[in-house]
């Protein structure tokens, strides 16, 4: 009961709160309220029937998030994969020009300061690049990949090892240094930057991938083999259109993964909410 633990807090000992400790002789000389072993009864059963209707609850978000997500990829699945094969068809390197800026894979010496490195586990959300827990390196370490390529509004960001299908689409240019990452630089006439993205994010250039893959553990994509996958080219008008489609359906997926991570925190706040009550005798 948080009220209950509030006070023992009070009488812990040390100078500040994460040094604060509860002697055990004080822990055993706390009060409860203690009602009649029926009452207690009662109110165990009621604490353990309403936390049963919170974690159907949890289930349910849960499940609701993973019916989105598959929704997502169903449509992707029926865009590149079902109707692929109407379209004329090309590789991804006559698409795009495909750079890795850290050939060597190597990982550099982290600094307290200096150029952002970004990895795939700096992917957030849908579209975003979590930049306030990046770590940083020295400045010649990005001078040395820029020197092999160069950041442009529309380039894309994709993952070459681990989580294949990971890409972000950039609307501005910062300096940033990158690990395990290709550059998908901007596309070549006749290719709708976000529908290469869309694109690179589907189980078709996924499965692609996996079969290609060079690493029997985590999943290593090399820059030939994503140059040589093939992929579709619409005209640029279906193109588009596509786009505007998969982009209304993944704000649809955004929303409901707000309004769930919203539920869940107020089905976190519910559990203790109601020991609270139980307690007072109010439940």
């Amino acid at each position: 009961m948080p009220a209950h633990w509030r006070t023992i807090g009070t009488r812990s000992t040390g100078t500040n709160v994460r040094r604060q400790s509860l002697h055990p002789d004080q822990f055993e000389k706390s009060e409860i309220s203690l009602p009649s072993l029926p009452e207690q009864r009662r109110i165990v059963a009621r604490i353990e029937e309403l936390a049963a209707k919170i974690n159907e609850g949890r289930g349910l978000r849960k499940q609701a998030e993973q019916e989105a997500n598959m929704l997502l990829l169903s449509e992707l699945h029926r865009r590149f994969v079902t109707e692929e094969t109407t379209w004329p068809r090309s590789t991804v390197g006559d698409c795009a020009e495909i750079v890795d800026p850290n050939p060597s894979h190597r990982m550099p010496h982290y600094a307290d300061t200096g150029i952002p490195f970004i990895s795939t586990v700096d992917f957030e959300g849908s579209e975003g690049i979590r930049r306030r827990t990046v770590k940083y390196v020295a400045e010649e370490t990005y001078l040395e990949q820029k020197s092999r390529c160069s950041f442009a509004v529309g380039d894309i960001l994709y993952s070459r090892i681990g989580t294949i299908g990971e890409a972000r689409l950039l609307t501005e240019v910062w300096p940033f240094a990158l690990s395990h990452v290709l550059v998908v630089a901007k596309s070549r006439t006749g290719i709708e930057p976000r529908f290469l993205l869309w694109y690179l994010r589907s189980d078709s250039i996924v499965s692609q991938a996996r079969e290609a893959t060079r690493s029997v553990g985590v999943t290593d994509l090399g820059i030939q083999r994503i140059r040589s996958f093939h992929m579709p080219t619409p005209p640029l008008l279906e193109q588009r259109r596509i786009v505007t489609q998969l982009d209304a359906l993944q704000a649809q997926v955004d929303a409901l993964k707000k309004l769930q991570a919203e539920t869940a925190a107020e089905l976190d706040a519910l559990l203790p909410s109601i020991l609270d009550k139980a307690f007072k005798g109010d439940l």
